[in-house]
């Protein structure tokens, strides 16, 4: 249990350290520590309060050929962060009259996605909200990175683009006009013209994919020409001009307190999402953010408007995001979030004594979700193990860690919220532990009696984990209700769903079979996505 001892410490270091006093020194040795858990080649990390940056640390350098650090000014890919720069420039243009967000997507001429995607009563809102696949639509929240570029069309028809201009520059143009330009953001693109931006070249981070089968980063070649910014993402920024942009924000330099309000609380009671910013209250205080994954760059910033404190992270590798489904809704699966709010937002707690034995960490866990009556050491136990079985650089061993930490957590708080949350169900369905699965199944159809809506992932999920303990029939229940109706359309996990059933029921009901095959290819139509699971569901319906 050596090696286990040693990973587990240095994650609850994170978040559990001694903590006499708030000093930037802790923190940064937190971040370092981050950086080598996950083995990021870059890593910038800032904390700003309002439009001043007061802590700044980065790891690995801004060139591969040398060692040059990544300062505040070097940029990176910031993916779906770019939705939060579309919302805040939509509410502009709604204040100035140019559209409504409760205006119809089918009011704006549509040249660019296929029709079927949303539904005559399809609104932007409904778009920027996450809410569009529900049904009815605007009542249940399904992040779709992709789907959220089809409020373009509203740019498009209010900025129709001449023959010499890119597609994209609808869009773009009113992003730089309604927040680069206001802001100064001079290290900021959402896109490349050689005569405008040549000398930003020297400030790209280069960027790094893993390498599954040689398991080490490799560099991403990056034609910077190229570049395609959407309303959905594509952006690239700096830590300096994302500072600027929260400072603005703060300030109401670029709209009302009102409207920031408006983008930032949920769009429904209970919503982890606004309009293009996820939302959320931790024991009292609001959390504001976005965040980006695309592929080869992660993305965050976190707002807290009550301290005026604002947590960004960037990194030219996806790690970050991949490891930490940050998708579902909850900044907490980030274990450096987690030690952002211990150290700096929460009130503090006694100190932590700390040696490297395991029962004394699990002990100190205990003692202090006790004493300081917060859940910030139950969310910071559980990201260490959403990481450790989530990264792709994750040995056996760390997995053998990240389960024996998943399995005090069920021990000990057996009726935490954190087992229903989309998380916790991904993460156990990935397991190979009877235990666990028959704890997660046992919270599933909990949920399920309490007759609230579950986000898609935790009905497929569920599903799994029926099958995994070998409930064949408590699966396709499961699989059954997500399949069911038009809701979710565009979502990897009904997709899977309906094959699952469409396999079950291949022999037993042919017809029932069919039907399953023929909605997932015809969802998957919609999106263009005629890939393998398309023509493996083709073949099976060519052969019923």
């Amino acid at each position: 249990m050596a090696g286990f001892r040693t990973f587990l410490f240095s994650v609850l270091l994170l978040v559990l350290q001694n903590v006499k006093a708030q000093t930037w020194g802790d923190f940064r040795t937190e971040v370092d520590q981050y950086a080598q858990w996950l083995n990021l080649p870059t890593l910038a990390v800032g904390i700003a309060r309002g439009d001043s940056l007061i802590f700044f640390h980065s790891i690995g350098s801004a060139a591969t050929d040398t060692n040059v650090p990544i300062t505040p000014d070097h940029m990176f890919g910031i993916a779906s962060l770019t939705k939060s720069f579309t919302s805040v420039v939509m509410q502009e243009l709604e204040e100035k009259g140019s559209f409504a967000l409760t205006d119809p997507v089918d009011k704006f001429p549509n040249k660019y996605f296929t029709k079927d995607r949303w539904t005559r009563q399809t609104t932007l809102a409904h778009i920027l909200s996450q809410t569009s696949e529900s049904r009815p639509e605007g009542t249940n929240f399904i992040y779709n990175g992709g789907k959220y570029n089809v409020v373009f069309n509203a740019f498009a028809a209010l900025n129709p683009p001449a023959d010499t201009e890119s597609m994209t520059r609808p869009f773009t143009k009113e992003v730089e006009r309604g927040i680069l330009q206001p802001l100064k953001m001079t290290h900021t693109l959402v896109r490349y013209a050689e005569s405008e931006h040549a000398a930003l070249k020297k400030y790209l981070v280069p960027s790094y994919r893993f390498d599954h089968i040689f398991q080490r980063f490799i560099v991403q070649p990056m034609d910077i020409t190229k570049m395609e910014c959407g309303p959905g993402y594509g952006m690239m920024s700096s830590m300096a001009d994302l500072v600027k942009y929260s400072g603005g924000l703060d300030a109401a330099i670029l709209i009302s307190k009102q409207r920031y309000q408006k983008i930032t609380g949920p769009f429904y009671p209970g919503s982890p999402y606004g309009l293009g910013w996820f939302t959320c209250n931790f024991e009292g205080i609001d959390l504001n953010w976005a965040y980006g994954y695309g592929n080869a760059d992660a993305a965050l910033l976190l707002k807290v408007p009550s301290k005026n404190l604002t947590l960004i992270l960037l990194s030219s590798c996806d790690i970050p995001s991949a490891s930490t489904r940050l998708g579902y809704g909850n900044p907490l699966n980030s274990p450096l979030v987690c030690s952002f709010i211990r150290n700096f937002i929460l009130p503090r707690s006694n100190s932590v004594q700390f040696v490297r034995n395991l029962k004394s960490i699990e002990e100190h866990i205990l003692s202090q979700v006790k004493t300081s009556h917060s859940r910030i050491y139950i969310e910071a136990a559980f990201a260490g193990a959403t990481v450790s079985l989530f990264s792709p650089m994750t040995t056996a061993v760390q997995k053998s860690e990240g389960l024996h930490l998943l399995k005090f957590l069920i021990k000990h708080f057996p009726a935490d919220t954190i087992w229903q949350s989309p998380t916790a169900f991904d993460l156990i369905a990935t397991l190979e532990d009877r235990a666990v699965s028959r704890f997660a199944a046992t919270i599933s159809q909990a949920l399920v009696r309490a007759g609230q809506p579950l986000h898609p992932a935790t009905l497929f999920y569920a599903g799994v984990i029926q099958e995994k303990l070998q409930h064949t029939a408590e699966a396709i229940k499961f699989f059954t209700r997500l399949a069911q109706g038009d809701a979710y359309d565009e979502q990897g996990y009904k997709f899977d769903a309906l094959m699952k059933l469409a396999r079950y029921f291949q022999t037993s009901n042919p017809t029932l079979s069919k039907q399953y095959l023929g909605n997932l290819m015809r969802y998957k139509e919609y999106i263009n996505a005629q890939d393998d699971q398309y023509k493996e569901a083709k073949a099976l319906m060519s052969k019923l």
